[in-house]
């Protein structure tokens, strides 16, 4: 935890095993995003986290940014993003009131990106 990322991130439905149980995944992905936060509490650095949620389960994901030597921007901008959009019906009741969802899209797919509210 005390190195530096740079977009890193993982894909808890990676094979694409459960896009029918779309609500699971989303709910597996909330569960994760949670314990990561939890963990970079205690971190010194500067450190951004958050979840997406897309149309195909395998690309759900969580990411963890930092400054880095890397040169990819920090703090990363969230570009593109409408934030306050609609929760998607597979995270309806996932996601609690100190995270906010926004909805971007990358090409055809719309990917929604959950991160704690400011």
């Amino acid at each position: 935890m005390s190195s530096w990322f740079s977009y890193w991130h993982t894909h808890p439905d990676m094979k694409c095993r459960a896009n029918k149980a779309r609500g699971l995944v989303a709910s597996l992905t909330y569960k994760l995003l949670l314990r990561v936060e939890a963990r970079c509490v205690q971190r010194e650095e500067p450190i951004q986290v958050w979840a997406t949620l897309c149309e195909n389960t395998g690309n759900n994901g969580i990411f963890l940014h930092s400054p880095n030597p890397n040169g990819t921007p920090y703090p990363y901008e969230y570009e593109g993003v409408v934030w306050g959009s609609e929760v998607p019906e597979e995270a309806q009741g996932v996601v609690d009131s100190i995270h906010e969802i926004g909805k971007v899209k990358y090409g055809d797919e719309a990917v929604y990106i959950i991160r704690k509210r400011a």
